[in-house]
Order: C-alpha cells, then sequence, then structure tokens
C-alpha cells in the first residue's frame, strides 16, 4: 500500500527511515495531523529529521542514529 494514502492514527508507534527531507510531499504535516498524541515517531539516520515534531529522546546502536518524537 502506498505510505502516503495509509492511515496512521491507529498506531501508537511509526518507524521510518526517510529518504528525503519531511517538508516534501508534505510528510511532515501529515504525521503531526495524523499521529495520535500519545504515539510516537522513530526516525532511522542522520539525514532526515522532522522540524515541526518534538524530538524527546535520540541515541545510537552500532553507530547508527535513532530518534523519538512526539507531538508535545
Amino acid at each position: 500500500e502506498n505510505f502516503h494514502r495509509y492511515d496512521l492514527a491507529s498506531h501508537d508507534i511509526v518507524f521510518i527511515h526517510p529518504d528525503k527531507p519531511f517538508y516534501r510531499d508534505d510528510l511532515g504535516k501529515r504525521l503531526k495531523q495524523q499521529l495520535p498524541s500519545h504515539a510516537k515517531l522513530v526516525v532511522y539516520g542522520y539525514e532526515f529529521h522532522p522540524n515541526n515534531l518534538k524530538r524527546e529522546d535520540e541515541f545510537i546502536v552500532n553507530g547508527q542514529k535513532f530518534a523519538v518524537y512526539g507531538k508535545s
């Protein structure tokens, strides 16, 4: 299924390894609108991170960056 048409509202955790900035295709806006207030977005990688969600945590595993975002 096309990720851009997939309803994220029923998920508690969304994991993404983005290949382009969040502002393209309105992905950041869509995540802000559809993620429930308790849900977390986990972003894998160094390159692209949302600027409209709050970074709550980040950590490195085997040299790879992970960051956790929420709406609060």
